[in-house]
């Protein structure tokens, strides 16, 4: 958990406050280190068992924030074509199958409208 929040913070681009160039240039954990060098480099992401966060989580920050991937994973290379082909469109369907099945942000923001301030997700302030 710590290395997932110390992302947000470290990679940010954000330099507009003493708080900011701090988190920005400060030291961070080795773990921390190692995944973001593994997916700079072969735009790879992995998990330790004990993690709350999911894969897609750390894929998010890490694109959010602008880290790209340089290269790939070699393990890519001896992987069937076709298989690679399939998983792909596999991804593809579903991500588009899951987005069509969502709201669209107005119908989001209509629901959430209409709900008594009791039900929101976050309390208003």
């Amino acid at each position: 958990m710590r290395d997932f929040i110390i992302l947000h913070y470290h990679l940010t681009q954000r330099r507009d406050s003493a708080f900011w160039r701090h988190v920005g240039s400060m030291d961070i954990p080795d773990t921390l280190q190692a995944k973001i060098t593994l997916f700079r480099e072969k735009g790879r992401l992995f998990r330790y068992d004990d993690e709350l966060f999911s894969i897609p989580s750390w894929l998010a920050v890490m694109l959010g924030q602008g880290v790209m991937p340089e290269g790939y994973d070699p393990v890519v290379d001896a992987l069937a074509e076709d298989r690679l082909l399939t998983a792909v469109l596999d991804t593809r369907r579903a991500n588009l199958a899951a987005a069509r099945a969502m709201p669209d942000h107005a119908q989001a923001l209509a629901a959430l409208a209409a709900l008594p301030a009791s039900r929101w997700p976050i309390a208003p302030r």
